[in-house]
This record gives structure tokens, C-alpha cells and sequence, in this order.
């Protein structure tokens, strides 16, 4: 019987041939096994379930990545991925005597919608399907739990990430300098996650979401570390990792790596063009503080600046009131380049107006109205206009902006947008710029699908372009024209869609023209038997001429026009030779038979 690993305990697994699931002995755990008998992807599986195990998640996806690569179907392969991205690790469950899932990871992301996940189902037979099912289910709903528990955490100012113990389970120097660190910080009135005492109130609680909820709120992490080791076990990697992806998410964050009794060049090359502190050197305290405070000025400045109200002349009151009116007619009748240039004179009389700013956000998603506003599904936290209207906004406008927002989010078209955008990215990472700009585009402007929408352009055409300058192949050109097609209006795609066209198109044409030659050639000197197959080889040919001159509306009708000519000639002379020939047979047939018959008749005179 073949046997594999428990991806859950490491165990050794026996299991029948033709089996897609499996229990294992050992921790009682019943689980999908890898269906493959080719060797190569069987030690990638091994090595992939073996990292997954030590919490290497990303190495641990890299590998089975490369398993997709020659076999892009494989349902083992995708639901690994599937695990490594949710941080999943099996932990004990003595109650019910098995593994269990615990979640590293949280992903603003449902597994359901997760591209990885849908390929998992869409490619597992009927008995694993169930098993992923199930499996899915339980990680969605600690998925939830965690969210849910994470909202309620206070948000920090600053993350310090580091390594607490050594393989001996002594501190390592890195959590020492950590606490010099946090200790000073917290002096000058920062909140600061540092875990060894962020968390030591909560022994005996799942970190996960307090740590989700520190990455999340954090405007600055320090990544402190004293050697490449550290800073690449599985648990510090795992948050500045994190930290790096959020920080790609969202604007304002940053990361800056620590460094001390090691070089530079040593850190992990994630960090090479972030600005690193040297924390060996003599007043790193100093330097590192008026950094920390100039990064955090920016986000403190708006908060701590004073609203002050501006008091309006009678005649101004009237006057703003006037023009604000005309506003509101033509933000209704949709003439927003109009409401717009009236808005500017409204904040030149009352720059601190709320309403004004509110009105700036209908302007700049184009929408005439608060239903027009979320029937539109996109929210409008991030947008400036509507971030000044909650600054001057009494408490009834800041309850109603609030709950706008809030209204926009529970909408099914920002429920679909998301999913659509969720979908995106994922072929985004998947290299699949063409599904991904499609998509991008379908929902634009929705959060920053503009922004990779152009990402996906300058792979699109980058592609696009490799083709075009090293294939001869007639439909890998016309998928280099479809791409350039896809994205006409970027650099020269438009010449290079012509240019793909063109190049497949002779190519065709010179095909179909060396086939026509060759065949005519052979038509001239074939033989009865032979003829009608060639004949049909020549007429399809000249039917394809004909038929890519009318579809491209080009110049080939002088190439159809002399070969069907010559074709037409070569049929009648092979018809007229065919008509004499058969009427030289009859005629020497009639005077064979007369001979005969005249013979005959002479040998009955002889007898006589």
C-alpha cells in the first residue's frame, strides 16, 4: 500500500491506491492525501507539508506553487496554499482525541472567495470535495471569531517585532534591546505593542487577534533583530511580513528594521530599500525617537489641530446660502463640473463648511444623490473631502456621515465590488494580468483597482511584446494582438495590435500560398487515382485565401485570382484530356470488336 504524511501531525499514512481521503492512526484525523505516482511532485509535497508543519508558511507556499506549475489542476496543491495563506496549524484536541485547526494568519477574506479555495473544490472528486468542505467551514468561522475579537482592541501607535527566546528557551539579547526600546517609548506617551508585555495579561487567551488587531492599528513597526536568523524564524518573519503587506494596503504605515552586532547587508532583502537604524551605536536612542516622532506628526497633526469656527457676516450667510443652493440643483441635475466651480466659492466664503465637503464627495463620485451615493458601493473613508466634513461636522452630521459610510458597506454592490476586487487580486498574484485588468477595470474606481489595473497594463503589454518579437506562430500572435487589443489605449498598443496581426496574418497567407504551390505542382503531374485529393487541397486553399482577404479586408485578391486562374486551367485541360483519352478507348474498343468479329467470320468460311 502507498503511504504520505499526516498534514496534521506528520505521521505516516497507508492508504489504498484509487483513495482520495485517508485517516490517520496516529491523531485520529481524517484528511485529503495526494493522488500522484510521479516522484517529483511527491518530495514536493513532503517537503511542502514538512514546512507547513514548522509554521514556514510562505516557503511552504512557494513550494506548492511549484507543484502548480506542472500541474496547475493538482486540488492538494491549491488547498495547501489555501492553508499557508490562512496561517492554518493543526493543534490538539483532547476532547475529541484529534487535530484541530488554529489560525496564524487573518485575512480580511473569506475562504470561500479565495481563488485557491474555488480551484481546490472545482478540481477534487466528490469524496475530498467534502472533506475541503468541512475543513473550509471550521476556518472560516475562526476566521470571523478572530475579526470579531480584534475590533474590539485599543489601536497602538507602534508595533515592535522581535525575537523573544533562543532555541534554548533563554531571551535573546534582541528582546532585552526590544524593552530598552519600548521602555523610552512609552516615556514619550506612545502606545506600544511589545507581545512580552502586551500579552502577558492575556495568558491563556488566543493572541491571534490581538496581534491581527497591533498590526492592523500600528502606524510604525520596529523590527529589531541581531543576526539573519532572528530575523527569519517563522514567527518574527510571520509579522513583519504581514506588517509589509499591510503597509502596500494602506498609506501612512512604516516599517523600520533595527539592526545591531550585524551587518546590513545581512537583513532580509524585503528590507533593502527601507531605511534602516543601527541600534549598536552610541545615542541610536535619539535618532531613532526623532524619526519615530516625525512619522508620527503627520498622523497626530489633523487630530490635534484645533477646529475653529468661522462667523459669517449676515451679508456673507446670505450670499453662501445663494450659491450653496444652486449647488444642490446642480449636483441633482448631474452637472457636477458646474456644482463643482460654485463649491469653491462656497469654501472661499466658509472653508470650514461640512456640508460643503460632503457635497465635494457626491461631486467626485459622481453621484447625484446619498441613494445615488451607496447604490454605487463605494466607500468614502478614504476620501479627503469626506474625512474634512467629519472634522467640521456638529454631532448630528458626524452620526449621519458615519452611518453613510456604514450603509455603503453593507450594500450588495459593495459586497459584489469586493468580492470582484478579492477576485482580481488573486489573478493579479497569479500572473493572470489579462483576467485581472478585465476585472480591475469592470469595477473601477473601486479602491485602488485604478491603480493595479496599471500595474496589469505593463505586464499585459510587457508579454504581449515578448511574443510579438520571438514567436512565428500564428495563434500565439493572435493572443499577442487579443492582449494588445485588451489594453489598445497604453503606449503604442494600438501599432503593435496591427503589427500582431499583420505578422500572423502573412504568415498565413505564405503558408497557404507554399501549400497551393505544392499542391498544384503535384495536381500537374498526378495520376487518375490521385487527382480528386489533390483537386480538394487546392480548392481549400484557395477558399482560406479568399475568405482571410474578406475577414481582414486585405490586398490578396492578385495571389487568389492568378492561382484559381491556373487552377481552373489545369481542371479543364485534365478534363479535356480525360474526354479524348476516354474516346480513344472506345474507338480502338469498336475496332478491336470488328477485327474479332471479322475474324470469326473468316474462320467459318475456312471450315467450310
Amino acid at each position: 500500500m502507498p503511504t504520505c504524511r499526516c498534514k496534521m501531525c506528520g505521521g505516516q499514512i497507508q492508504y489504498e491506491l484509487d483513495a482520495s481521503v485517508a485517516t490517520c492512526e496516529f491523531c485520529n484525523t481524517e484528511q485529503t492525501i495526494v493522488k500522484t505516482d510521479d516522484v517529483k511532485q511527491l518530495k514536493l509535497f513532503s517537503r511542502a507539508n514538512t514546512l507547513r508543519l514548522q509554521n514556514e508558511f510562505d516557503k511552504a507556499q512557494t513550494t506548492y506553487e511549484n507543484i502548480l506549475i506542472d500541474d496547475p489542476n493538482n486540488a492538494e496543491a491549491h488547498w495547501g496554499i489555501c492553508l499557508c495563506r490562512y496561517g492554518i496549524e493543526y493543534v490538539d484536541d483532547e476532547k475529541a482525541k484529534k487535530k484541530v485547526p488554529t489560525c496564524h494568519r487573518t485575512v480580511y477574506k473569506y475562504i470561500y472567495d479565495d481563488l485557491d479555495y474555488i480551484e481546490t473544490i472545482n478540481n477534487a472528486d466528490v469524496v475530498a470535495k467534502k472533506v475541503y468542505e468541512r475543513e473550509a467551514k471550521i476556518i472560516d468561522s475562526i476566521q470571523k471569531n478572530i475579526l470579531e475579537i480584534s475590533q474590539k482592541e485599543d489601536p497602538y501607535d507602534i508595533f515592535i517585532c522581535y525575537k523573544e527566546t533562543d532555541d534554548n528557551g533563554d531571551r535573546t539579547p534582541d528582546s532585552v534591546k526590544a524593552q530598552d526600546i519600548y521602555n523610552e517609548l512609552i516615556k514619550q506617551g506612545y502606545k506600544v505593542f511589545f507581545s512580552r508585555i502586551s500579552l502577558e495579561s492575556k495568558i491563556g487567551t488566543n493572541y491571534e487577534p490581538i496581534i491581527f488587531a497591533a498590526l492592523m492599528s500600528s502606524k510604525i513597526m520596529l523590527a529589531v533583530g541581531s543576526c539573519p536568523e532572528y530575523y527569519n524564524s517563522p514567527w518574527v518573519k510571520n509579522e513583519w511580513g504581514r506588517f509589509l503587506s499591510f503597509m502596500n494596503d494602506v498609506q501612512g504605515k512604516h516599517l523600520i528594521p533595527c539592526y545591531f552586532n550585524m551587518d546590513a547587508y545581512e537583513l532580509p532583502e524585503e528590507f533593502l530599500m527601507l531605511q534602516a537604524q543601527d541600534i549598536s551605536k552610541i545615542g541610536y536612542m535619539q535618532d531613532l525617537t526623532r524619526g519615530i516622532k516625525k512619522l508620527m506628526s503627520v498622523h497626530k497633526k489633523e487630530i490635534e489641530t484645533p477646529n475653529v469656527e468661522i462667523i459669517l457676516s449676515k451679508q456673507e450667510e446670505s450670499r453662501l446660502n445663494s450659491i450653496f443652493r444652486r449647488v444642490k440643483l446642480y449636483v441633482e441635475s448631474e452637472e457636477f463640473d458646474r456644482a463643482d466651480t460654485l463649491l469653491e466659492e462656497v469654501l472661499n466664503i466658509k472653508s470650514d463648511y461640512a456640508e460643503a465637503y460632503f457635497y465635494k464627495v457626491l461631486i467626485n463620485r459622481k453621484a447625484k444623490n446619498v441613494e445615488d451615493l451607496i447604490n454605487k458601493g463605494e466607500l468614502i473613508d478614504d476620501n479627503n473631502d469626506y474625512n474634512r466634513a467629519l472634522r467640521f461636522a456638529d454631532a448630528d452630521f458626524k452620526e449621519f456621515l458615519v452611518n453613510l459610510n456604514e450603509n455603503i458597506k453593507k450594500s450588495s454592490i459593495y459586497i459584489e465590488k469586493t468580492k470582484e476586487y478579492d477576485k482580481a487580486v488573486n489573478y493579479y498574484e497569479w500572473k493572470k494580468y489579462s483576467l485581472a485588468y478585465s476585472t480591475f477595470k469592470k469595477i473601477s474606481p473601486f479602491l485602488d483597482s485604478d491603480e493595479y489595473a496599471n500595474k496589469c497594463c505593463k505586464e499585459i503589454y510587457k508579454d504581449a511584446c515578448k511574443i510579438l518579437d520571438n514567436e512565428n506562430d500564428p495563434s500565439k500572435l493572435e493572443t499577442a494582438a487579443n492582449m494588445f487589443y485588451l489594453i489598445i489605449d497604453y503606449k503604442d498598443s494600438s501599432d503593435k495590435y496591427s503589427l500582431a496581426n499583420d505578422k500572423s496574418l502573412e504568415i498565413k497567407v505564405n503558408k497557404l500560398i507554399r501549400e497551393l504551390e505544392g499542391s498544384m505542382n503535384r495536381l500537374q503531374n498526378t495520376n487518375f487515382r490521385n487527382y480528386e485529393h489533390e483537386k480538394s487541397i487546392c480548392s481549400k486553399c484557395l477558399d482560406d485565401l479568399e475568405y482571410l482577404a474578406k475577414k481582414y479586408d486585405i490586398k490578396i485578391g492578385e495571389y487568389e485570382k492568378k492561382y484559381r486562374d491556373r487552377f481552373n486551367q489545369m481542371v479543364a485541360e485534365y478534363n479535356s484530356k480525360r474526354k479524348v483519352d476516354k474516346s480513344g478507348v472506345i474507338a480502338a474498343a469498336i475496332i478491336l470488336g470488328i477485327i474479332i468479329i471479322v475474324a470469326i467470320i473468316l474462320s467459318n468460311q475456312g471450315g467450310n
